[in-house]
């Protein structure tokens, strides 16, 4: 005859005397196990803030080490408080006991002498985007009642890799450290049963610092042409629990039509105003550089030692704050880099965006803010450091008015262009518009002529989802414009018909010129909108 046990999942620890045991008193009796996972989702849930987000589903299965074997409980529902019931059998008489090991996924090759030691193969098949099971550990903790509770949590960090314009026939990408990353080696490969043009691939890695990491895409062992990328000659502080994003490569982009990127780190928002005229005059993409960990008010006292701006410009040149890489990819021709001078230099967060996205190669052009001084020692660092760009001379903004940006843009020969007009036609009306100059746009055209059936959403917009992914960049506008067209998320078309302030973030596509009659055209109901060039 065996015991049912139960474990149940919910957001609290207790503290208890080790050494205590549980068994049941009665045969049959359960066992309850709570356990409380720093986050909570079985398959990655990706939403760009670098930390990995989790939530049990149908399907999962943990491990429990009991009397020195392993025993699998399966993912039954969740309870009304977020909390999640996990049950499963035990032989009669079998002990679970205070400190016993628990892991997730389940996995009877993680059990060895009674203990786990959670392996990392060197190869994965996945079914989808979302489908993967990164590893989690934790010990049981006995109750008084006679109950059990537990923490898990992760154990590595998670390296995603991002390509768009994935070929057909694509069967498997690869990831190369410069040291070990699996039980085998420093290589680890998935094998996807699903293609589409926009594809991420999540690797789990052991926590800890990496110089060089090399990708690719296979098709019949061979690499394909273009896909390989090497990261190198930086410093990557992978923490447990989060996910550090690779450049995105964009196997699609022609060579030379990679259009404009301004990215800017600011402190007090002045550069950041800077760089929106910019961004607006050249119809180029924005981008902000944002810390992982902000830099408080403190940082405003120039003189004070103690402060972390201060420490990080006059310590190590190798000092690298982490950033919240959610850039969508690196595939630009010129970029407008923009920060204050932090004590006569670049701040060193802005060492960590050039380390994170590799612009080799490509044209950059610095400006800045500041309170005097100039611009030539930070350019002098920067053009040491990376030897490979092809640096321009940049300038230092504060006070400039627009006219004075647009001459800038103008003696640099960047211009505002738009990637090409496109005609939007609702039921029969057509209205002309233009493509935003960034990669999403260019992906979005290549998919023209397009037709697609929307939905009315809010009283001011329609929209409708994609079959496939777009690369994505979105950023909070502030203010939706009448006749705007967004991407939200990766695969959701919107077209604006009212303007209002949103708290919302978006991904440019493009803009109807004049949308006068849009809305009465786009009528109160779910219309088919066609998008050609």
């Amino acid at each position: 005859m065996k015991k049912i046990s139960t474990i149940l999942f919910a957001f609290a620890v207790l503290a208890v005397s080790c050494g205590q045991k549980v068994n049941p008193a009665v045969d049959g009796e359960p066992v309850s196990i709570t356990v409380a996972p720093a986050a909570t989702k079985a398959a990655i849930s990706d939403g760009g803030s670098g930390v990995a987000s989790f939530a049990w589903s149908s399907g999962d299965d943990l491990g429990v080490v009991a009397g020195g074997k392993l025993y699998r409980f399966t993912f039954k529902n969740r309870e009304s408080d977020g909390s999640a019931l996990f049950e499963g059998s035990l032989p009669q008489g079998t002990t679970l006991e205070n400190g016993a090991p628990v892991a997730y996924p389940f996995n009877t090759g993680d059990l060895s002498e009674g203990s786990f030691k959670l392996s990392l193969p060197s190869e994965y098949e996945s079914a989808g985007a979302a489908d993967f099971r990164h590893r989690w550990a934790g010990t049981l903790s006995a109750q008084a009642d006679g109950s059990f509770r537990s923490n898990l949590e992760h154990s590595g960090a998670i390296m995603r890799v991002s390509y768009t314009g994935v070929p057909a026939g694509t069967d498997a990408v690869r990831l190369t450290a410069d040291k070990n990353i699996c039980d085998s080696g420093k290589t680890v490969t998935i094998r996807p049963s699903w293609h589409s043009d926009a594809m991420d691939f999540y690797f789990p890695v052991p926590e800890g610092e990496y110089s060089k990491f090399e990708v690719a895409l296979m098709k019949g062992g061979s690499v394909i042409d273009g896909s390989a990328k090497t990261l190198d000659n930086t410093v990557m502080q992978l923490a447990r629990g989060s996910i550090y994003r690779t450049p995105a490569i964009n196997l699609s982009a022609s060579s030379g039509n990679g259009g404009v990127l301004v990215a800017c780190f600011s402190f007090t928002g002045n550069t950041w105003t800077v760089a929106q005229t910019l961004s607006e005059l050249a119809g180029a993409e924005l981008y902000r550089i944002t810390p992982s960990v902000a830099y408080g008010d403190e940082n405003n006292s120039y003189y004070d030692s103690s402060t972390r701006a201060y420490q990080e410009q006059y310590g190590p040149a190798s000092a690298r704050p982490g950033i919240q890489a959610t850039l969508g990819g690196n595939g630009y021709d010129t970029v407008l880099l923009g920060f204050p001078i932090w004590y006569g230099k670049a701040p060193r967060v802005v060492f960590t965006f050039l380390d994170t996205y590799d612009f080799t190669g490509k044209t950059v052009i610095p400006f800045i803010t500041s309170g005097s001084t100039g611009i030539s020692t930070a350019e002098a660092e920067l053009q040491s450091t990376y030897p490979g760009i092809d640096w321009k001379s940049g300038r230092r903004l504060n006070g400039s008015s627009s006219t004075d940006l647009k001459e800038w843009l103008q003696s640099l020969g960047i211009s505002k262009q738009s990637t090409s007009d496109m005609t939007v036609t609702v039921n029969g009306k057509s209205f002309g518009a233009t493509l935003a100059d960034n990669q999403t746009a260019r992906a979005f055209a290549e998919l023209l002529p397009l037709t697609l059936d929307m939905e009315e959403l809010n009283g001011n917009e329609k929209y409708c989802y994609l079959s496939g992914s777009l690369p994505s960049n979105p950023t909070n506008p502030g203010k939706i414009e009448e006749g705007d067209i967004m991407l939200f998320g990766s695969s959701c078309v919107v077209i604006f018909y009212e303007s209002f302030n949103t708290s919302y973030s978006y991904t440019r596509l493009g803009k109807v010129t004049d949308p006068s009659g849009l809305k009465a055209a786009l009528g109160s109901g779910n219309p088919t909108v066609s998008f050609s060039r």
